[in-house]
């Protein structure tokens, strides 16, 4: 195995200070049992963008405030905790992250980028994330499903050696 250390994680998108804008809900937005969104504050700020490949077919975005103090603003993994969609005239990304552990947390991030490849590009990233993120989960359920209709044996056993012990 190789270490993976070395290899990941590894910035697939980096945006230049003051490309993006983000509009954040502040405090994480809950909406109530109902859909209703509560009243919150929004803050709009010049943004860094860095999407990375933390693992292999496993991507995170890292959100940092633009100048020299660098703060980060959040960090996500894209998984199915993440809903996004875009808007190609005015170039803009919205996100929705939902908290794993409270259902009715989740955070709104609106991304407007000022350069249209950067825009392209963050889309294409996401969309390849969340694809993979899925074609992985099928994988893992049809490799489950054989699984369970085979008598696997590991490959250190003979065959033969695995089905003696089974009839003693």
């Amino acid at each position: 195995m190789s270490n993976l250390n070395n290899e990941y994680p590894n910035a697939v998108l980096l945006t230049l200070d003051g490309n993006v804008n983000l509009t954040l809900d502040d405090n994480s937005v809950k909406r109530s049992t109902l859909g209703v969104r509560k009243a919150a504050e929004t803050e709009t700020s010049p943004v860094q963008i860095i999407i990375t490949e933390l693992l292999p077919e496993t991507y995170g975005v890292v959100l940092r405030k633009s100048g020299p103090s660098r703060e980060s603003l959040g960090s996500f993994v894209v998984n199915e905790n993440v809903k996004f969609s875009c808007q190609e005239r005015s170039r803009i990304v919205e996100l929705a992250v939902h908290d794993e552990n409270l259902h009715a947390l989740v955070t709104d991030y609106r991304l407007q980028f000022k350069n249209e490849l950067d825009w392209l590009e963050c889309v294409r990233l996401l969309e390849q994330a969340k694809s993979q993120r899925a074609l992985r989960k099928l994988r893992l359920q049809e490799n489950l499903k054989i699984a369970e209709a085979k008598d696997i044996v590991p490959e250190e056993f003979a065959a033969e050696e695995y089905v003696q012990d089974q009839e003693d």
